[in-house]
């Protein structure tokens, strides 16, 4: 099973590529704007890295190898991984046994408890360096402590475990690094796609359901005014923690509010398991399930919201973290869905769908509001639709023809 919910199934044309290509050149020309100025050798050696060639792959590359090209660039380069995705570079520094840091300093007790617990934290932090070189644990480790003087210290540590648990870094962590490292997110500007290269990528993948969720209206409009819209791109991996794939092609999913920015946010599908929706989606396994009372609901022949709840059926695998993350459960249970279910179950029970002969058509699949010739990305709810009627007609019917 998969891990997403609507796969984009789509391999971009010869213009997109094209207008994505003007990007390339532009960053390019950034580098080696960049390169004839008095630099550090350490910047030297990051831009070396980033010619045409790695910048076209950047932008180009599909998901999988994209994951593997900036990994491979953040172990080359550790100082620009350590500023710009922390916690990934801090991943490996267990930091567990600390968890009395925050005692008040107000009593003896109290501070040698602290005051123990930093050493404790030293000694993990002095193992760690000893094959990481790291700015932010180099500070920590510079800092002077003793049982009479704990807060200097005992703020950076929690602000260690903050960053680690992907906080952000703050101001004076910020100054710790070379301004150099802090450019490079303005060579890589997410403003270099401009607004027509932006429209014409959304019009290509002609989306018009949020592929994450399957049940927000995510449509380009344009009216006879020239006032237009489209939706949000989402940097399924956040360009804030890795700028290098701003602009990367598989790395923008057009996206709802809700999926975007309530709740999938800044969360790092490096760092947990996310799959990209140019890689998988739902297939014809059943994903949604239903409660219901069915006395209530074949005695009476009437059907009420509260009497159906809407249910993720357990994939054992990634999926279902993946649909907690976007709250997919609690989100289908609105209202809105409940009465689609509703709907299916009191169409199914007035065509006897449960009688033992009774055979759906094909021809009937429309009065369940559920097209089959109609893409997921086109179709809102299909998944959910397509659930209901295995479970109210127990019929099979297929995602896509």
């Amino acid at each position: 099973m998969s891990k997403k919910m609507i796969k984009i199934n789509k391999e971009f044309n010869v213009d997109v590529k094209i207008s994505f290509s003007k990007i390339v050149s532009k960053v390019n020309k950034r580098v080696k704007q960049r390169k004839l100025l008095n630099i550090t050798p350490d910047e030297v050696e990051f831009l070396n890295t980033i010619n045409k060639k790695t910048i076209r792959k950047l932008v180009f590359s599909k998901p999988k190898r994209l994951k593997n090209i900036i990994i491979k660039i953040y172990n080359k380069h550790p100082i620009v991984c350590e500023y710009y995705s922390p916690d990934y570079f801090l991943r490996h520094l267990n930091l567990q046994p600390l968890t009395n840091l925050q005692l008040p300093l107000k009593t003896k007790e109290n501070k040698k408890i602290v005051y123990n617990e930093l050493a404790h934290a030293i000694k993990i932090i002095t193992s760690f360096s000893q094959t990481t070189q790291s700015l932010i644990l180099e500070d920590i480790l510079n800092t002077h402590f003793s049982p009479q003087k704990l807060s200097s210290l005992r703020d950076k540590i929690l602000n260690l475990i903050s960053i680690k648990n992907g906080g952000p870094l703050k101001e004076n962590t910020i100054k710790l690094f070379p301004s150099w490292v802090k450019n490079i997110s303005e060579i890589f500007k997410y403003s270099l796609i401009d607004r027509e290269t932006a429209y014409q990528l959304n019009s290509f993948l002609d989306i018009s359901i949020c592929p994450y969720c399957n049940s927000e209206e995510i449509e380009q409009v344009e009216d006879h005014t020239g006032t237009s819209y489209r939706p949000a791109f989402d940097h399924f991996i956040p360009k804030y923690k890795y700028p290098l794939i701003s602009f990367s092609l598989f790395n923008l999913i057009p996206s709802c509010t809700k999926c975007n920015s309530t709740y999938k946010k800044s969360l790092d599908p490096i760092m947990t398991p996310f799959s990209n929706p140019f890689l998988e989606g739902v297939n014809d396994t059943q994903l949604f399930d239903f409660n219901y009372d069915i006395d209530y609901i074949y005695r009476d022949g009437q059907i009420d919201d509260d009497h159906i709840q809407i249910i993720l059926k357990k994939q054992k695998n990634n999926i279902d973290e993946n649909m907690a993350k976007l709250s997919i459960e609690n989100r289908y249970n609105s209202r809105i869905r409940k009465k689609a279910v509703r709907l299916i179950a009191k169409r199914a029970f007035d065509l006897k769908a449960y009688e033992e002969n009774f055979i759906i058509e094909p021809t009937l699949f429309a009065t369940f509001g559920y097209e089959t010739n109609i893409e997921p990305l086109k179709h809102m709810h299909k998944k959910l639709t397509q659930d209901a009627i295995l479970v109210f007609c127990n019929k099979q019917v297929p995602l896509i023809e």
